[in-house]
């Protein structure tokens, strides 16, 4: 929510058409694996001396995710398998990574899955067999991002007419995956996903009927202008995804 997130205007007009968001490190902090970091959407972790907690240099995570890995600003940890799953979306928005790291912050041979078009998420769903991601139906004014005409924020828009689609990533390499739909909203935040006893996932997750944040310029950020009153637009709800589509 950042200048530099969804508001810079860039595109054609800098150098190389520069169509990257600045990550400043602020939306989460994470300790695992004795290790503290800070976290933002779609950008590389950054390291915290633990003491000072002075914010240092991005990490790679010893070369696990490459220099301009968009990785996840809310990564799960799993109780019982005693990882910590988070994902990387590709540069293009249309691929995701999924990274489980061990207790020494060394990962599993990562999965990839690919979505139906650019994916626009900051948060995802975990339970014991799946990664539950929700895709908005975004349409992306892309001329008139790429040309310096409009920051990301106010290219995009919700397509109302259109479904929001879920995706049931099987954490299991021999697993399928499922997909399905659902009416257009965007998932701001995943409070909680597990498996019910008939093998459904309940995900517990609160949504808005337009995307969360407001339109602007790069001059101000999207925070001067959004709602963060009780209501603001948007809703607690719960979801029953059956793992067998439909």
């Amino acid at each position: 929510m950042y200048r530099g997130k969804y508001q810079t205007l860039g595109g054609l007009s800098l150098p190389g058409g520069d169509l990257r968001s600045k990550n400043v490190g602020n939306r989460n902090l994470l300790y695992f694996a004795k290790r503290l970091v800070a976290l933002y959407p779609n950008g590389l972790p950054y390291k915290i001396e633990p003491l000072s907690l002075t914010l240092q240099e991005r990490t790679t995570i010893g070369d696990q995710l490459g220099d301009q890995a968009m990785f996840c600003a809310c990564p799960k940890a799993d109780p019982v398998t005693q990882t910590l799953v988070g994902y990387a979306l590709s540069n293009d928005r249309r691929k995701v990574k999924l990274y489980e790291f061990n207790t020494k912050y060394v990962a599993a041979e990562p999965r990839e899955e690919a979505f139906a078009g650019p994916m626009f998420c900051d948060d995802f769903g975990l339970t014991e067999k799946f990664a539950v991601f929700f895709q908005p139906p975004v349409k992306l004014d892309g001329g008139a991002y790429g040309f310096n005409k409009k920051p990301l924020a106010e290219a995009c828009t919700l397509d109302k007419g259109g479904k929001t689609k879920v995706y049931l990533f099987p954490r299991d390499p021999a697993g399928k995956r499922v997909e399905l739909e659902m009416d257009p909203v965007f998932v701001d935040a995943v409070a909680n996903a597990y498996e019910d006893r008939e093998g459904n996932i309940v995900v517990d997750l609160i949504y808005s009927e337009d995307l969360p944040w407001a339109p602007g310029t790069a001059a101000a950020p999207a925070w001067t202008r959004a709602d963060f009153s009780p209501s603001g637009g948007r809703a607690l709800g719960r979801l029953v995804l059956p793992t067998t589509g439909g």
